[in-house]
């Protein structure tokens, strides 16, 4: 069993119907999400929390509590220069930690931080190792934990964050996402995971589809997770963070994946981290939600709904362009020049230096195959793949045909058996 089976919402909006299914199923904690600054979002969740019962309720159901934040944020000028030497700096960091942890937060639990995608980046080693020691300090002192996330960029700040690693206390909990960089269904296992120099390891995933058409479409890809699975254990972790739903303007609408297809996936997690028959949660779901009669022929109708949208977004193992977008390639064929990606693939065993390619066909804006999760940029030995997809070579082209052919059947197979038992389906299913 995971001791740490959270259930994480994106811009700390939780559906509290879903946080009691959570619960329901084996989830232990509740994440709130914050972006866009440090006090200003934690103030909001403040103000939510007390008015909705958010941490009312994850007591009641006996749930821990976790929190995101961003470092460097709000940063002020008058601090000076952001060096190791500067005092005031880490003062002020220190300060406003305790006030979150004493004052305007003091019934979390978790406190998880992250170094990218902020006002200033601390990925160099030795600024992540002060931050880290700068709140962890505070955390101890408020009896909280810390939480690391490794989420980084570029294979060059993995290897800083690597270096960093060593040097952290140990009782700093390190969260690391499934897969590289960001969310991909035919990617390779994250690099760092079971690499924490026994630390204490939990993974982080996505089954609410932001990079894999939310709840555009029916996505359970339960056999992936199964597999995944697995492998942490085996590599030592001993917890998950599963983001259900994904929305910027959530007061307006959020995807969720409650009482939708991706459900299954949530009650696969649960059922799975704390050690009860996998195969059971599928049963259990599809009774639960089209009932017994129904439930053998929905099952068979959708587990290999992940198959399909995965052979729909990627050619090979990379993703045909971003797929966050409606059109996912659609940029990069217009020739659309937005794109600030390097020419550059990074060898994080050499120290993240960089090797530039010389090849002028492969020009970044017009290259579907070149996002900051591609695989080959954390992988040198899907080099070559690359090339070849870069290239339209005939026998990747033949392979893609024959593979997006096969997953046609098994969608108009997938049709052909929800349509069988459509009468016989309970309102709303």
């Amino acid at each position: 069993m995971m001791n740490y089976r959270s259930m994480s919402f994106h811009q700390a909006h939780p559906n509290i119907e879903l946080v009691k299914l959570g619960a329901k199923l084996g989830f232990n904690d509740i994440c709130f999400q914050t972006e866009g600054g440090t006090l200003k979002p934690l103030k909001e969740l403040r103000e939510r929390a007390n008015e909705k019962g958010y941490f009312k309720l994850a007591k009641e159901l006996g749930m821990t509590i976790s929190v995101w934040v961003h470092e460097l944020e709000d940063y002020d000028k008058s601090w000076g220069t952001v060096t190791l030497e500067n005092k005031l700096v880490w003062d002020k960091l220190a300060e406003r930690y305790n006030y979150i942890l004493t004052s305007l937060l003091p019934e979390i639990d978790y406190l998880v931080l992250t170094a990218v995608e902020t006002e200033i980046k601390l990925t160099d080693a030795s600024m992540l190792e002060k931050l880290v020691a700068t709140i962890l300090k505070v955390c101890r002192k408020n009896n909280k934990k810390l939480i690391l996330r490794s989420f980084v960029w570029h294979p060059s700040e993995l290897y800083n964050f690597q270096k960093a690693i060593k040097n952290i206390p140990d009782d700093v909990i390190i969260m690391t996402k499934n897969v590289p960089q960001d969310w991909h269904l035919r990617s390779i296992d994250e690099p760092l995971i079971g690499k924490v120099g026994g630390k204490n390891q939990y993974v982080e995933l996505d089954i609410a589809g932001e990079y894999f058409r939310m709840d555009h479409v029916a996505n359970c890809f339960t056999d992936i997770l199964y597999r995944q699975y697995n492998s942490w254990r085996e590599k030592g972790c001993d917890g998950i963070s599963v983001r259900v739903d994904r929305g910027w303007q959530p007061e307006v609408y959020q995807n969720v994946v409650l009482n939708e297809a991706q459900e299954v996936n949530l009650w696969f997690l649960g059922y799975i981290s704390t050690d009860r028959d996998p195969d059971k949660a599928w049963w259990d779901y599809a009774c639960n939600t089209f009932g017994k009669k129904c439930a053998a022929v929905m099952i068979e109708a959708l587990k290999t709904t992940g198959e399909v949208i995965a052979e729909g977004l990627c050619v090979e193992r990379e993703t045909f362009g971003d797929t966050r977008d409606k059109v996912p390639a659609i940029n990069v064929m217009q020739e659309y020049k937005g794109s600030d990606n390097p020419r550059y693939v990074f060898d994080v065993k050499e120290g993240g230096t960089a090797r530039a390619y010389d090849d002028n066909e492969d020009k970044v804006w017009r290259n579907p195959f070149y996002y900051n999760w591609s695989l080959f940029r954390w992988d040198e030995s899907f080099i070559n793949v690359y090339r070849k997809l870069r290239r339209g070579e005939p026998e990747s082209i033949r392979r893609k045909e024959e593979s997006y052919k096969e997953a046609l059947l098994k969608a108009n197979k997938s049709l052909e058996l929800i349509a069988s038992v459509k009468e016989n389906l309970p309102q709303g299913a």
